[in-house]
């Protein structure tokens, strides 16, 4: 069959693979223009997102421990075989679940990050209140760039 392609067609065709060539275009430049353009609103998430970073940190790496000293003893029982009974196996279970003293220390590790990370934005305030013009602005930048590095 000689099918005929008319001029109305061709130029649909035309515009429906311009439109999907040049929309990638203009995606990627407004989320480039957003990226550049960022808001104050948009600052301050990021600041808090870093801060709680920074004080959910030593929490995670504490539980972290707790939970490797569980894993290892209930690797042990499998690894050397005790010949335990179902009894002895519960005892064994619960002698290494570090739950009770997990909830007894954590506390301590919440008290003593919020006064580490407290004491720590006190002197980044104290060192950005004593400096002026650009040294503020470096500063400012020097910290954002170490605490972006700490967690990222």
């Amino acid at each position: 069959m000689n099918e005929v392609i008319t001029c109305g067609e061709v130029n649909t065709i035309f515009l429906l693979l311009l439109g999907f060539t040049l929309s990638p275009f203009a995606f990627i430049q407004r989320f480039h223009r957003n990226k550049i353009h960022v808001n104050l609103s948009h600052r301050y998430q990021i600041t808090e997102n870093i801060s709680s970073l920074q004080t959910l940190s030593p929490i995670v790496a504490f539980h972290s421990v707790f939970l490797a000293l569980y894993l290892g003893a209930l690797f042990m029982y499998f690894a050397i075989d005790f010949k335990f009974s179902p009894k002895q196996f519960a005892i064994y279970l619960e002698s290494v679940q570090l739950t009770p003293l997990y909830a007894l220390t954590l506390p301590i590790a919440i008290v003593w990050t919020e006064k580490y990370v407290r004491k720590t934005t006190q002197e980044n305030r104290r060192k950005a209140i004593e400096l002026t013009g650009s040294e503020a602005a470096n500063h400012y930048f020097t910290i954002f760039e170490t605490a972006a590095g700490k967690n990222g």
